[in-house]
């Protein structure tokens, strides 16, 4: 603060560690503020080393000054072609160099350049003072010095020092004060002298030369850089005065103003020059203003004209006094700016708009351009006509092959009235069959429905609805619909091929259409026709709608990090004392206020079937191609739609190359994230560590005044540092939406280091109360389909959207949990543990059933229980209990507690927004805690037994049971006691949706009797899908090969389209990768090695196809799934807590390290996954 005025320090954090990036018509800056290390430059050779340590603490000043003699008596000799000569170069050619210097090898070399504190030149001339300081320091020789860091410190051999600005981060002020302070630093309190002794360190490994890789261009380009350099300095002079007398307190006496005299002072030597006075730019390096600077361009006033006059041409025509009152006057009218100024924005704001860089032009208001009138009364005429009856409009025509002209139709529907505004569609002749899904001819707004012919769906449709109205259209050519359709009308009066009318639209009611003919699709032969309604309907069209978007920038941020950085957070907290409700809601509203403060919006418009790729030049060819079909030119039409589809082209190419260039930028919100292996189904493959302090430097004073003195250790024994708690708010994706509490992840993730300390307080004060705010308990519930077309409540699955602070809570919360109620969990749970998933819980299942039938008269029935909302049914009260016999901290219970109780919730779809509903039982889906809820709640029951067991994907649960000699009463004692237990625990059994399956191979098997549970018998199927695995009686794979051959099918359908668009090979791959192998391979290792020859082919055929596509060969599906049933099989034998691990474990050689085969009587048990996999796992292990 400066009387007063908050000064504005947005651009501070650009010191250090920020380099100017050149680039094509824009520069950008970058700033790594995690860099290290400082760039030193001597004879054109440049070396980095460390200036900070690994905890943020600087090195010893006896440790530089070792590094820098290093630097001093290195005698490599001036390279021949220096590439810091380059910066000097202009900005467009260096972009290219730059770009060339990436080719060639040389990113990690610029990396550390960009990423260095600041650049240090070293000249080994000496300085003398005058004209050859100012060209040493501003010129040099060109080749020893990097002009795009943020600043260069200069330092010749006689100890002379200065410092060069790159300005486009900051002001020179910034930088003027810096430098202030390093002079009154080194002079007042020097750290080394030239006598001092630099300790003995490993200069050697600590300085790093950095060597670059240059071709022929580089190497010609630096060449001619160096020339362009030596050719600008031969034609700039310099020179320099000092006044011995006036300056700034002298102006300031005689009540002049420093900067108008400045402004002055150009317009005389501009005058005296070119014998005029021009508008002059004027930067204001103030902090008052935002961003630091603030640039206006005034005009030259009279009394400018007339000062300059008398001072350059009529000197001696007037007195000292009168030359006086000129300046007075010149400096009174510069004071008060009297008349318009327009700012540099404004005057920018005027260019061309595709020089325009800001979203909304600031151009005042009377140059702005006069909007014309439009017509009026519109919607008034439509208004008198909206209550007649009303007919849809329709476009009809034969397309000849529909699915390759959708791109053609979806422009039509985006930018022709006609189409968007029509209620039908209908199209024949499509030639679609059944490989092509709906969702391929689908347009946005639009319904697709598909059918094939049928002779008597008119007499049955009238039959039926004798009251409706029908349209019936189509190719109908040498046919007469007269003597058939009697009470129908025929509406088409125009051609639609050459000159027949061939495609004919009939009604059943009269007087209902006026038919008008439309260009072709594509280049079909027949003509499309629109039948409007007699009057003109009231059309139902999306409007368009407008957005208020935060503009989320480096500046805004930078902007709301100050504000966050200086609160007072003791100020904000003290006064709530234990009122967690009350101090959680002003944090939560402060954060939101510094957040709308900060961060500016703007509104954006958002257009119905705004296709990204259809572009102005595709709309005027699409009108083009109208009025040539309107015109009747046949010529123009062909020669219009071969531009069409060649516009087409370049349109999705230039979106294709769009999108895969951002696919190549690297996610900088993701490069601090830890990397979590994932197993062969895409979960973790095991789960992080419990969470440990960051090193981190003494925390703030005004992050954490209260931290220790005010909270009392939490009765739970459990509370967080700050560390942690920044940990997880790093971790958070900011891409995701703000919560019930209004705050967005973008600002917890940005502002991670200023939030910490506040939020570590919150947390710690909830542990203590055993209390969660009321804020973070709210839900916004969202439903989500279960099916493509929902038509009931329970087709939608409720998902809670909590606040993402209570999501990191949760996360810490969970993360001491685990361990404490890890011996009490099921161990056949398969659900969020560690290195297991979908494969073992299926595996697991198959290797007990094919080990039982292995057996002789040996029966195997499978139940496959389901509940009814699950994680909605969980009771506080009974999971208290149950945790308490877990031996957890009372308090840490009644937290949990606190957590499932009292939580509003309401319901969002679209725009509707419903009251809300306190909800005191269940564990919200969505949430962090809710799984392990659920787990933890259903682990007191467990049962497995050599011939029957339960096992538990998280509410997916399994009985199996192994029945030999018909001896069933173990197996129907496990189901009864587990519905008995559901019940005891109120979770709701959906007997409808059970099933059970019951795998018999004996010769003489006589039917099964089903199993009743609630009054109801148990379905008994052959097949059932369990866990997205197809599962049958006979435990064969062909419906389950079906199944992903059918789904695999259908999404080669969207890698050929995409191939059609050119899409380079690596897209395709990384397609097939994420959408297509998915599929193909998830949970191979299960049914892999007990596949028919046939299946397996099929599904080579297809990988082979994909191959075909994407351009190279792909790997077939033995040579996949070898590798990960070796994998496995590794990862089973290394995890002690695998329910498999003692199977294995027991067939391990007590001579080498290979493992035994399991005994098998039975073919079907040899090509189970167990037997194969040691077999495979033995082929790759040489014996000992």
């Amino acid at each position: 603060m400066v009387d007063a005025y908050p000064l504005d320090m947005s651009h501070y954090h650009r010191v250090f560690n920020t380099t100017r990036i050149p680039g094509q018509g824009r520069d950008e800056l970058f700033t790594n503020e995690k860099g290290r290390h400082v760039l030193v430059m001597r004879n054109g050779n440049m070396y980095v080393f460390d200036v900070v340590d690994r905890d943020g603490n600087l090195l010893k000043p006896t440790e530089i000054q070792a590094h820098l003699n290093y630097i001093l008596t290195d005698l490599t000799p001036a390279p021949a072609f220096p590439i810091g000569i380059l910066t000097s170069e202009n900005r467009d050619m260096w972009a290219e160099r730059r770009d060339k210097l990436v080719n060639c090898g040389n990113t990690d070399n610029l990396r550390l350049v960009d990423s260095a504190v600041c650049c240090l030149c070293l000249d080994d001339a000496s300085m003398k003072k005058g004209d050859d300081m100012l060209h040493s320091l501003l010129l040099a020789n060109g080749c020893n010095w990097w002009l795009d860091k943020s600043f260069s410190l200069h330092v010749s051999k006689s100890g002379e020092a200065g410092i060069c600005m790159e300005h486009s981060w900051g002001d020179g002020m910034t930088m003027t004060d810096i430098l202030g302070k390093i002079y009154k630093d080194s002079t007042e309190q020097p750290q080394v002298h030239p006598g001092s002794v630099a300790v003995a360190v490993d200069s050697a490994s600590a300085v790093h030369q950095l060597q670059f890789n240059l071709d022929s261009v580089l190497k010609n380009g630096i060449k001619k850089a160096n020339d362009n350099f030596d050719l600008h300095v031969s034609q700039l002079s310099i020179d320099f005065m000092i006044f011995g007398k006036g300056g700034k307190e002298t102006m300031k006496k005689n009540n002049l103003s420093p900067d108008s005299m400045a402004q002055l002072a150009f317009q005389m030597g501009f005058l005296r020059m070119r014998g005029q006075t021009v508008p002059t730019s004027e930067s204001c390096s103030m902090a008052r203003f935002k961003h630091g600077r603030l640039e206006i361009i005034p005009s030259a006033t009279t009394y400018t004209k007339q000062c300059s006059n008398a001072f350059v041409y009529q000197r001696d025509q007037h007195s000292v006094q009168q030359l006086k009152a000129m300046l007075c006057q010149c400096s009174s009218c510069a004071e008060k700016r009297s008349g318009i100024v327009y700012t540099r924005d404004q005057l920018m704001a005027l260019r061309p708009p595709s020089f325009v860089v800001e979203d909304k032009p600031q151009i005042p208001k009377e140059l702005r351009r006069k909007r014309q009138g439009t017509k009026a009364g519109v919607k008034q005429r439509m208004k008198r006509r909206r209550f007649k009856p009303c007919v849809p409009a329709v476009i009809t025509g034969n397309v000849r092959s529909l699915a390759n002209k959708m791109d053609e139709l979806e422009a039509l529907t985006r930018t022709q009235r006609e189409y968007r505004e029509a209620s039908i569609m209908c199209f024949t002749e499509t030639w679609l069959h059944g490989l092509i899904l709906d969702s391929n001819v689908t347009i946005a707004g639009f319904t697709t429905v598909r059918a094939d012919r049928d002779t008597t769906a008119a007499a049955d449709l009238q039959t039926k609805h004798p009251g409706a109205f029908i349209l019936i259209t189509g190719d109908f050519n040498h046919a007469s619909l007269k003597s058939t359709l009697r009470t129908f009308h025929q509406y088409v009066q125009c051609s639609t091929r050459d000159r027949k009318t061939l495609d004919l639209l009939c009604a059943n009611v009269t007087n209902a259409y006026t038919s008008t003919a439309l260009p072709p699709l594509g280049k079909s032969d027949h003509n499309l026709v629109l039948l409007s309604p007699s009057y003109t309907p009231v059309v139902q069209q999306q409007s368009v709608t407008v957005r208020t978007v935060r503009k989320w920038s480096d500046g805004a941020m930078d902007c709301l990090q100050d504000a966050l950085e200086t609160t007072n957070w003791s100020a904000l907290c003290e006064p709530h004392g234990e009122d967690l409700d009350g101090l959680t809601d002003c944090v939560s509203d402060y954060i939101k206020f510094c957040t709308e403060n900060s961060v500016p919006t703007k509104k954006v418009r958002c257009y119905p079937n705004n296709n990204p790729w259809v572009t102005s030049d595709l709309k005027a060819l699409l009108n083009k191609k109208k009025r040539a079909f309107t015109a009747g030119d046949p010529a123009e039409l062909r020669s219009v739609q071969k531009q069409l589809k060649s516009s087409l082209k370049e349109s999705k190419d230039a979106y294709r190359k769009k999108l895969e260039e951002t696919g190549e930028e690297p996610d900088q919100g993701c490069l601090d994230c830890p990397n979590i292996p994932l197993n062969n189904n895409g979960s973790p493959s095991h789960l992080p560590e419990p969470l440990t302090p960051l090193p981190t430097s003494s925390p703030s004073p005004l992050l954490t005044p209260y931290m220790d003195s005010n909270i009392p250790l939490p009765p739970t024994g459990l509370s967080f540092t700050s560390g942690q708690v920044r940990r997880e708010l790093e971790r958070l994706n900011q891409r995701k939406a703000a919560r019930p509490d209004g705050i967005s992840p973008r600002v917890l993730k940005s502002c991670s280091r200023q939030l910490c300390g506040t939020l570590q307080h919150l947390f710690n004060q909830s542990l203590h109360l055993q209390k969660i705010p009321v804020l973070w308990k709210t839900s916004c519930l969202v439903p989500v389909p279960k099916k493509t077309h929902p038509v009931a409540p329970s087709d939608y699955r409720p998902i809670a959207l909590t606040s993402h602070i209570m999501k990191v809570m949760e996360r810490l919360v969970l993360s001491h949990l685990r361990p404490l109620v890890s011996p009490f969990q099921d161990p056949l749970q398969f659900a969020y543990q560690p290195k297991v998933g979908v494969d073992d819980a299926v595996i697991y299942l198959l290797q007990r059933a094919y080990a039982s039938l292995d057996r002789l008269n040996t029966t195997v029935r499978v139940m496959f229980f389901d509940f009814s909302s699950a994680f909605n049914t969980i009771q506080p009260r009974l999971l208290r209990a149950k945790l308490e016999k877990m031996q957890m901290d009372a308090p840490l219970v009644s937290w949990i507690e606190d957590y499932l109780t009292g939580r509003p919730q309401f319901v969002r779809l679209r725009s509707c927004v419903s009251d809300p509903l306190m909800s005191n039982t269940g564990a919200s889906q969505g949430t962090v805690l809710s799984p392990f809820l659920f787990t933890t709640y259903t682990a007191d029951f467990q049962c497995h037994s050599e011939t029957c067991h339960l096992q538990k994907y998280s509410d997916d649960t399994v009985i199996v049971g192994c029945v030999e000699n018909g001896q069933e009463d173990e197996y129907r004692d496990h189901v009864e006691s587990f519905v008995r237990w559901s019940r005891e625990n109120l979770l709701q059994l959906n007997v409808t949706k059970m099933k059970e399956m019951v795998v018999d191979f004996s010769k003489s098997k006589s039917p099964p009797s089903p199993v009743c549970i609630s009054g109801k018998d148990v379905e008994i199927v052959s097949f059932y899908r369990f866990l997205g695995v197809q599962l049958d009686n006979k435990l064969e794979w062909s419906t389950n090969t079906d199944a992903v051959y059918k789904k695999a099918t259908s999404r080669l359908y969207f890698l050929r389209r995409l191939r059609s668009f050119s899409v380079c090979s690596r897209m395709l791959h990384m397609f097939y990768q994420s959408v297509m192998a998915s599929t193909i391979f998830f949970a191979a290792v299960c049914w892999d090695a007990g596949i028919k020859a046939k299946d397996a082919n099929r599904l080579n055929k297809l990988i082979k196809k994909e191959g075909s596509v994407v351009g190279f060969k792909l790997a077939n599906l033995d040579e996949v799934v070898k590798d990960r049933m070796v994998l496995k099989l590794r990862t089973i034998m290394e995890n002690p807590s695998h329910p498999l691990h003692n199977t294995v474990d027991k067939l391990r050689s007590s001579f080498s390290n290979r493992v035994l085969q399991p005994r098998c009587s039975k073919e079907r048990y040899r090509k189970s996954f167990l037997p194969s996999a040691i077999r495979l796992y033995n082929s790759s292990k040489p014996s000992q």
